[in-house]
């Protein structure tokens, strides 16, 4: 069962590395939607993303107390989400303040940005070698727990015709009388 529950959370980290990774994409998307078509639902994306975002980092903190190189991963991870969010944010207010072609100009004179993808495949790929394992102990429990319940209900059958052979005489004796 500790196996179980064990996999079960590996899974949840595995969901909420894939949540980061979407949403700080999305966040990136409604950003340059932003910035070319002004629409307000994509300043509504980038504030559900940011929120969706920080939920999963928090939970992902909290989840990765007990693995020490995730917490490194997730320490370093962070911040290059955290400029992601803001950057988002802030061609939305260069958009809104100095209009489309200003804003487009000043996005395109700016340095490109670290990308969290490399180091969330990172994490997620250690998040699923010790899912493998968890599975493989699970399978191997599994396989022992079977081994058990065959031989004690083997053991069980061997006992109970044991048990019965003094009754066995007797038995025959009345079916015989019967016949």
């Amino acid at each position: 069962m500790d196996a179980q529950i064990a996999a079960a959370h590996t899974n949840t980290v595995i969901a909420r590395l894939d949540r980061v990774a979407v949403r700080t994409m999305a966040a990136d998307v409604a950003a340059r939607e932003y910035l070319v078509r002004g629409d307000n639902g994509s300043l509504r994306l980038i504030d559900a993303a940011q929120g969706d975002v920080e939920y999963a980092l928090d939970s992902l903190r909290a989840d990765t107390e007990d693995h020490p190189e995730q917490r490194r991963h997730l320490d370093s991870l962070g911040p290059i989400v955290g400029t992601l969010l803001h950057d988002a944010r802030q061609v939305a207010l260069l958009r809104t303040k100095a209009g489309r072609d200003s804003a487009a100009r000043i996005e395109r004179a700016t340095p490109p940005r670290a990308s969290p993808a490399r180091m969330l495949a990172e994490m997620r790929n250690e998040e699923v070698r010790v899912l493998g394992e968890k599975t493989r102990t699970m399978a191997a429990s599994g396989k022992t727990s079977r081994r058990l319940v065959i031989f004690g209900s083997l053991f069980a059958f061997v006992l109970a015709l044991i048990a019965l052979q003094p009754l066995r005489s007797s038995v025959e004796k009345r079916l015989t009388q019967r016949l």
